[in-house]
């Protein structure tokens, strides 16, 4: 019922609704592909049965382990307000839906084409799955590059936890800090997108065994410094105030987090960033600790 619900209206759920995606390990480790490139580095390329899963929409007190986006001991389950995308190797059951979902790997980039693979294609009752969802692991500093055709687009999900300003500038500091440590990532992950897109393209048709250029190329990402701008120091102290009063309580706590996800329709691609807050307080002296999640703020961002 969520999961139509979200694709009827993609746009209006996620204004409304914060959605977390959380999916199974990768369950074909021998199709995933690893391209090397000129200057040293390399991405994975996710291929086969990996590029389609399935996706069914649920509230968090359904999804026990719920892991949170930063570490693994933390659960989200006993939250209230989260939605789950919770993506699966295998059809949970007749509503879910199928989708490419794109995994993230640490000071890594990954890649893929939302087109069904040729040589190992998912299948139900001999028909070749053609998901109209996209959905990539959620974000917490990470980049997502869309590029190509709206009808095939190319998607990349870049990390760069490692990279640091040149001054050893990183998220902890303060506004300034966060300001040159983000620029420094995002700098990083757009050379190594650069790379790959100019060594290893895959935008265009293949027509007679050769690559052809796109006609159409739109290329756009979703930056930590659109979705996630309430980390600074100076904003999250704003976000810290207007919550206090807006609950009535005191030295509340706030995380921002950011999901990407993408829809088509009538053959063509739109792709979509939400950000997500949640709000850790007291309701009361000596009560226990509640974590709600609260103001998505959805917004097209390709094409």
């Amino acid at each position: 019922m969520f999961i139509q619900n979200f694709m009827n209206r993609p746009h209006g759920f996620a204004s409304l609704h914060c959605v977390y995606p959380n999916a199974d390990p990768v369950a074909r480790l021998d199709q995933l592909h690893s391209v090397n490139l000129a200057g040293g580095g390399n991405f994975t390329e996710i291929r086969g049965e990996n590029k389609v899963s399935f996706c069914q929409i649920l509230p968090c007190a359904m999804v026990n382990p719920l892991p949170s986006d930063l570490s693994p001991i933390v659960s989200y389950t006993n939250d209230i307000g989260l939605w789950v995308m919770r993506i699966t190797h295998n059809r949970p059951g007749p509503s879910a839906v199928p989708a490419y979902y794109l995994p993230w790997r640490k000071d890594h980039m990954m890649r893929m084409k939302l087109k069904p693979s040729p040589n190992h294609p998912k299948q139900e009752l001999g028909i070749t799955l053609d998901p109209d969802l996209f959905v990539t692991a959620a974000l917490q500093g990470c980049t997502v590059i869309v590029s190509g055709e709206p009808a095939q687009p190319l998607v990349y999900h870049l990390n760069a936890a490692s990279v640091r300003g040149a001054g050893g500038e990183t998220f902890a500091g303060d506004d300034a800090d966060f300001a040159v440590a983000a620029q420094a990532k995002i700098g990083h992950m757009q050379n190594l997108f650069g790379q790959a897109q100019a060594q290893q393209p895959k935008e265009g048709p293949v027509v007679g065994g050769i690559r052809q250029p796109p006609v159409n190329v739109v290329t756009q990402g979703a930056h930590v410094t659109d979705y996630m701008r309430g980390i600074q120091p100076g904003p999250h102290a704003a976000l810290r105030n207007y919550y206090s009063r807006l609950l009535g309580v005191r030295n509340p706590s706030v995380e921002q987090y950011g999901t990407v996800f993408g829809i088509r329709t009538l053959g063509t691609w739109k792709f979509y960033r939400q950000t997500r807050n949640r709000v850790g307080y007291r309701p009361a002296d000596g009560a226990p600790y509640v974590y709600t999640w609260m103001d998505p703020v959805c917004s097209r961002f390709w094409p």
